[in-house]
């Protein structure tokens, strides 16, 4: 008894070596954003104005974690405010001076471990958890996903000389008929087997796989590229997985025209996705990227015409340059971009939520360290309808409309 107690002491004094004393991080910041949306119908009403939409918010964003680990082992955790729990891209939140409103929503950010292993052959890490993207992708127009998204699910990376190979599954909900909920679902044989649709139960899934080639020509220009296949799994009829057509930026409060066909959504149903990613790191601390993004599986138009329904368009890419980088206490980076959104490429709900499906156009940015860990921000969006089409059948709108979206915001925040 006595050597138990002695081995269980022992345990308890070295179970704590294992661990380090962790590296707190966070960061806050505030955003107000002003914007307009023109439907390019001229509507007016007997108070003014119809078609010329206006936005103008405050918002804030928040988020404070801690990382660390020991041999062979990392760790990650944090939570963040989540301006609309239902979206998975969302993290600023409007700003209200109240306490019980939906400016209080808090959610977890991050909560992971990882394995590492070195070996002949590489190295390899498995990560496990709810975890930031495993996959390189464009950040700036956010063409294919929004940096904000987290996901859970379990991804591995993989380097070996110049050659990687990023994989993950990720666990998106349940779903029971076209009812999508948390991520767990009960089932029967009855269920599964046969009779209603309605009652039959799944998970929705996100699989994917990305290898990727890195290049150093010299010691200031390096290139990257990558290519990657995405697998959206049970997706089809959910409305959370849906675009809005035809573009329209709601999560900023636009409605579509009224009284036309300016409106309606398009199934996602099961997107597979190709990407091919390319960056680059260039002499004057200069950079370059682009993405080209095809869905294989086209949606359809919901609305047959003479007897065919006519399928959406399914492509996307984005080209972008920038220069500078921030660093530490006034540096500075400017970067311009120009892009194309077909309403069937991507998924709204983890892509950009500024710009959105069914939008081509310009972006500008500029930011500014004004001390180490603050800086101060500013994009501008230039936006406008690509397909111009009736949202339930894909024929060609016989008006002039052409809706545009031009969008700004000013940021500032710091980080620790």
């Amino acid at each position: 008894m006595k050597k138990l107690i002695v081995l269980a002491v022992a345990a308890l004094i070295a179970a704590p070596a294992f661990a380090d004393n962790g590296k707190w991080t966070g960061s806050a910041g505030w955003r107000y954003l002003s914007g307009n949306n023109n439907d390019g119908l001229n509507q007016t009403g007997a108070l003014g104005d119809l078609s010329v939409q206006d936005v103008r918010a405050h918002m804030f964003r928040a988020n404070i974690g801690t990382t660390g680990g020991w041999k062979d082992v990392e760790y990650g955790v944090d939570i963040r405010t989540n301006g609309n729990a239902g979206a998975a891209n969302s993290d600023w939140t409007a700003a209200g001076n109240n306490n019980s409103g939906a400016d209080m929503n808090i959610g977890l950010d991050q909560g992971w471990f990882r394995y590492g292993m070195d070996s002949a052959y590489g190295d390899w890490g498995f990560t496990f958890g709810r975890q930031m993207n495993a996959f390189s992708y464009e950040k700036f127009t956010q063409n294919l996903f929004d940096n904000d998204d987290r996901f859970d699910g379990v991804s591995m990376g993989w380097k070996w000389g110049s050659f990687g190979l990023n994989a993950a599954w990720y666990v998106l909900g349940a779903r029971t008929g076209t009812n999508f909920a948390g991520s767990n679902y009960v089932s029967t044989a009855a269920t599964q087997v046969g009779g209603d649709a309605n009652n039959q139960k799944s998970m929705v899934s996100l699989t994917g796989v990305q290898p990727h080639f890195s290049w150093k020509f010299r010691d200031n220009i390096e290139t990257m590229f990558a290519v990657g296949y995405y697998m959206w799994n049970k997706t089809a009829g959910i409305a959370q997985f849906g675009n809005q057509a035809h573009g329209v930026n709601t999560p900023y409060g636009f409605n579509a025209a009224i009284g036309t066909d300016d409106n309606g959504v398009i199934n996602m149903d099961n997107p597979r996705q190709w990407q091919l990613y390319n960056t680059w790191s260039l002499p004057y601390n200069l950079s370059a990227q682009w993405e080209y993004v095809v869905n294989k599986q086209k949606p359809l138009y919901a609305t047959a015409v003479g007897g065919t329904q006519q399928e959406v368009d399914n492509t996307a890419w984005t080209i972008g340059l920038g220069y500078g980088s921030i660093k530490k206490a006034h540096d500075f980076k400017v970067g311009y971009a120009y892009g194309k959104k077909d309403l069937g490429a991507v998924i709204n709900r983890f892509s950009s939520d500024r710009w959105v499906a069914d939008n081509k156009g310009h972006l500008l940015s500029a930011s500014y360290a004004l001390a180490d860990g603050f800086e101060l921000g500013w994009k501008g969006y230039w936006l406008k309808e690509i397909s111009k089409k009736n949202a339930a059948t894909g024929v060609a709108l016989t008006t002039t409309q052409e809706n545009k979206l031009n969008m700004w915001e000013f940021t500032a925040g710091v980080n620790f």
